[in-house]
């Protein structure tokens, strides 16, 4: 297997924090990806132009074109209405895959196009000022020379060796029963390390020339990302900080484990 960082960044993500500064109702309420639901404390988004109100508990958009969704809702804390918008995103483009993350500057630039995008197509206008992650997943991929007997069986043993903090540990086979990735994971934080060509193969039909590994690391909720970072803000968390912890994690986590066995055998 070769060495190296080949790709570094940011993956899917979920961003919360963010306000509507602008809506047309008119083109938000004529899309068929956009669906209302009254079930609990409401939320009023009235038209810029025209002062129209519309009032529900819920409002989700499944674009899954160029983001996942987009979720605007109320919920009671105490007694209080909190309003939030939640933004699901994934890197990949229409027409491609999730090979490459984003650093910081694509990130950016992948957020503005969003940003222009949901108002052109749903009429609403995000502001990205206080916008911080609910979920974050960092990844690096590595090219393979080849798949061999022997790189499944360090697969299984990172399953077998991982810390115990790890309560979560499984092995991803294909269809032939052969061992493609292994997962470990607890409340806060997941590892998968994966043959990444192989998913985009049996998933999502993509054929890639060469063999990728994927290692990615998952922040599962707003608590762990900011005692990683000491902070959630999008603005405030730099591509440096998150390859150091990225690297830091998972050669704690992982390969100082692998090493550590090898020479006690």
């Amino acid at each position: 297997m070769k060495g190296g960082n080949l790709l570094f960044g940011v993956d899917r993500h979920t961003l919360g924090g963010m306000k509507i500064s602008t809506v047309d109702l008119k083109k938000l309420k004529a899309n068929d990806k956009v669906k209302f639901y009254n079930d609990g404390a409401t939320v009023t988004l009235k038209d810029s132009k025209t002062s129209e109100e519309i009032v529900f508990s819920t409002m989700v958009i499944n674009d899954n074109e160029y983001f996942k969704s987009l979720v605007v809702g109320c919920k009671l804390n105490d007694g209080f209405k909190v309003e939030y918008v939640h933004l699901d995103v994934f890197v990949s483009e229409p027409g491609t895959c999730n090979l490459i993350p984003l650093d910081s500057e694509a990130l950016l630039s992948k957020h503005e196009r969003l940003k222009k995008y949901i108002f052109e197509e749903y009429g609403v206008l995000l502001k990205y000022e206080e916008a911080h992650y609910n979920f974050l997943e960092i990844n690096n991929t590595v090219e393979l020379d080849y798949e061999s007997e022997e790189y499944r069986k360090v697969l299984k043993l990172m399953s077998i060796i991982a810390p115990k903090k790890y309560k979560s540990r499984n092995l991803w086979t294909d269809e032939n029963n052969e061992v493609r990735g292994v997962f470990l994971e607890n409340n806060s934080v997941k590892i998968k390390i994966y043959n990444k060509t192989k998913q985009l193969q049996e998933e999502y039909k993509i054929t890639l020339a060469k063999t990728y590994l994927r290692v990615e690391l998952v922040l599962k909720d707003t608590r762990k990302i900011k005692e990683v970072f000491g902070t959630t803000l999008i603005k405030e968390i730099t591509h440096e900080q998150m390859e150091e912890y990225y690297v830091d994690t998972i050669n704690s986590d992982i390969f100082e484990k692998i090493d550590k066995y090898i020479k006690s055998s």
